[in-house]
């Protein structure tokens, strides 16, 4: 994993990071998936006006958590692990 992806994750328990900040209204969540094992949310933090992609691995439990471009939230939320490749390059 190069330094520049690495840097963008942060692996936190989905309990931790995603339960608390949206049940407290934190962040609101945009849109939300569940497939293949991982859950994908995209979410907006209203006092930064950051959009960011979570993903949850189901098995593990640990949450990628990274900033998108408005222009390219959606396409980071419908694939996730290639955005964060294309960020690396």
């Amino acid at each position: 994993m190069s330094t520049k992806v690495a840097g963008l994750w942060e692996l936190v328990k989905a309990e931790e990071e995603l339960g608390l900040s949206i049940g407290t209204g934190q962040v609101r969540e945009l849109d939300y998936r569940r497939g293949h094992g991982i859950e994908v949310a995209l979410l907006w933090e209203p006092q930064t006006d950051r959009v960011l992609v979570a993903v949850r691995d189901e098995g593990t439990n640990e949450v990628l958590r990274f900033p998108v471009d408005r222009a390219e939230a959606l396409d980071a939320f419908q694939h996730p692990y290639a955005h964060l490749l294309r960020l690396a390059a």
